[in-house]
């Protein structure tokens, strides 16, 4: 946790106002951290959106099994 968030977590008893900004403080960097995860440059979910969003890729691999597929298949 970040040291702003510590600090906001510290007071967070003090009221209302100031525990709303401690869980919004963590509550951001719990979504960065999992976005960051999920989506980053070394995420997991980095070669399924490069590969979804490169239209030659999915020209050449989706593309041509949805309308030559059945080809494909009964040559193996």
């Amino acid at each position: 946790m970040s040291t702003a968030c510590e600090q906001l977590t510290e007071v967070a008893s003090a009221g209302v106002a100031p525990a709303l900004r401690a869980v919004d403080c963590v509550a951001n960097e719990m979504a960065s951290a999992a976005f960051g995860r999920l989506f980053g440059a070394e995420g997991a979910m980095a070669p399924v959106l490069n590969f979804a969003t490169n239209w030659i890729a999915y020209q050449g691999v989706v593309w041509k099994h949805a309308v030559g597929g059945h080809r494909c298949l009964q040559t193996s």
